[in-house]
């Protein structure tokens, strides 16, 4: 076919690359294979899953994110007996413990079938987005409806240092992990940059084993778990930092509960926490949050 010297392309190209395009998109979804367990009570939709995905990069919606909660919001709206679920943010404190964990049980099948998708697309159908991704596309996937290692969690009223510690691994009362775990949370910047305030050694709810040693001298978190702060997620999906509402000594603030960063820890076979787990691959440490998710906030 000859060139057009005018730049535009012809039309029967245009046609013929959209044909391409969509056997190629047709192709695609025979080969994607992703997770076929269900989330009780929710069952596994899978037909109605890929649909939404097919659809939404039709729409071109690239971003793990923005396709994974446009997948949710499609096909799981809200929960069995009728209520309205705000994905990727869910409120689990108004929910069920068991709904809560079926809800992160569920976010977690569709962001791994969404990604099967985008690993099959590569970069053929799904340009760079680069600068125009929202803040809750990259925010979204690192927050976590339940205590998770390597995520953000949103205290819940109550909660305590110690259950979330037992929760992460399913540990039993007394184990003395509990009190390394409460030291790993504590420790982390995120934490005592909003939350941290001195330790009160006659505070019976906040023994020694849950403060760190820092420049400051011997701080603790126990001020996330009231509701004195800025919603720091509302804040993150605004593209910006939180601001901290309390004072160094822990005095005024209102507001919501606080919203700490759970490092990435793991146990050893032997038994022994390391904590954290490693390094992201900027080489900054895993007892704070993603780099790339830090990235896209700026300063409130």
């Amino acid at each position: 076919m000859p060139i057009d010297p005018t730049g535009i392309i012809p039309i029967g190209v245009v046609l013929m690359i959209s044909s391409l395009v969509k056997r190629r998109r047709k192709r695609l979804r025979s080969k994607v294979v992703g997770p076929t367990n269900e989330c009780p009570p929710f069952p596994w939709l899978s037909p109605q899953v890929d649909d939404a995905i097919q659809k939404g990069i039709e729409a071109e919606m690239c971003t793990l994110g923005e396709l994974s909660s446009n997948v949710a919001r499609a096909v799981y709206p809200e929960t069995p007996d009728g209520r309205e679920i705000d994905w990727p943010r869910v409120d689990p404190w108004i929910l069920p413990p068991t709904e809560a964990n079926a809800i992160h049980c569920l976010w977690d099948r569709i962001k791994i079938r969404v990604n099967a998708h985008l690993a099959v697309l590569e970069d053929t159908l799904c340009p760079d987005p680069g600068p125009g991704v929202k803040p809750s596309d990259v925010i979204g996937p690192w927050i976590s409806p339940v205590p998770q290692v390597g995520r953000w969690y949103k205290i819940q009223s109550g909660d305590d240092l110690p259950a979330i510690a037992r929760d992460l691994f399913n540990l039993n009362r007394g184990n003395p992990l509990i009190a390394h775990i409460i030291r790993c949370i504590t420790a982390s910047s995120w934490n005592l940059e909003y939350y941290g305030t001195p330790w009160d050694p006659d505070n019976k709810l906040f023994p020694f084993y849950t403060s760190v040693e820092t420049s400051d001298g011997r701080m603790v978190i126990s001020h996330a778990f009231m509701p004195r702060h800025e919603d720091a997620i509302a804040a993150m999906f605004e593209g910006r930092l939180p601001a901290r509402t309390i004072t160094p000594d822990g005095r005024g603030g209102s507001g919501t509960w606080g919203t700490i960063w759970i490092p990435d820890m793991t146990i050893t076979k032997g038994g022994d926490l390391l904590c954290p787990s490693g390094e992201w691959g900027d080489g900054t440490s895993k007892s704070e949050p993603p780099p790339q998710a830090l990235e896209v906030l700026e300063a409130a």
